[in-house]
């Protein structure tokens, strides 16, 4: 959270729009085809279970696989509050 904090802080400095993206399941799914598998939350390695996959069998970081999904999925804003309120917190130090 604190570190989410701080991104948004420096974002709103240089006028740089935060997406936010919903990580529900993305350590779950393949990256490669999409296939959900409930089992992968219990290892640190991803291993597809879709036999029509590029990836099938093969070892990978479940980090790195959750990364990628995260990337894929579309993001959204929140609202400007915060940015109302930075600009107010600008103004007075000024």
């Amino acid at each position: 959270y604190q570190f989410q904090q701080m991104i948004e802080y420096k974002a709103l400095e240089k006028n740089i729009n935060v997406l936010y993206v919903n990580p529900k399941y993305t350590s779950q799914t393949c990256s490669c085809c999409g296939n959900h598998d409930k089992e992968q939350r219990k290892s640190v390695k991803f291993i597809c279970s879709n036999e029509k996959c590029e990836e099938y069998n093969k070892e990978n970081d479940s980090d790195i696989n959750a990364a990628k999904n995260i990337t894929m999925r579309e993001g959204y804003k929140k609202d400007d509050k915060k940015k109302k309120k930075f600009e107010k917190k600008s103004q007075i130090s000024e």
